[in-house]
């Protein structure tokens, strides 16, 4: 079986097929990983939101913001793992250090999550951008996020 595969790939019609057939297959499964991403990065956006427009109901200031966030731990519980308090209090934190990328999204309801990689405010992992909010200067925290974009970093050489 080894033998026959050696000669398949030596053959350069097939080593064609099997390079363009990788490529395919690496490229998928990373656009998929990068989509997974961007869908956790955008809905963590999307209920952060969700908290502050309950919190706030119009006002500058919200009241009683934790109750909200506790309140709504119960019920999602459901959902399994991910809902713990200090995530869903970080999706709150999240929304306000990034509200003004709000107007990149669209307004469309669950369309929202189907929209192409590309197009999408947010390129990294919820992970990374758990890190960033605690860059209080924007244009530090910006050139940061770009900087792990562009060079593809992974949480641990953002954190040095």
């Amino acid at each position: 079986m080894k033998n026959e595969k050696k000669e398949m790939i030596d053959n350069k019609e097939f080593q064609t097929l099997y390079d363009k057939s990788k490529k395919l297959i690496d490229s998928a499964r990373n656009n998929m990983g990068q989509m997974a991403n961007a869908i956790t990065v955008l809905t963590s956006f999307l209920l952060g939101r969700y908290i502050v427009e309950q919190e706030q109901q119009g006002s500058e200031r919200a009241k009683y913001g934790a109750k909200i966030v506790d309140s709504l731990l119960a019920y999602l519980t459901e959902y399994g793992r991910g809902f713990s308090r200090s995530n869903v209090a970080g999706m709150r934190q999240f929304y306000v250090a990034y509200k003004d990328r709000e107007d990149e999204i669209i307004q469309s309801g669950i369309g929202q999550l189907e929209m192409a990689y590309n197009n999408l405010p947010f390129k990294l992992s919820w992970t990374h951008y758990q890190v960033l909010m605690r860059i209080e200067n924007r244009d530090e925290r910006d050139f940061y996020e770009n900087e792990a974009i562009r060079s593809n970093w992974n949480v641990n050489t953002l954190i040095s």
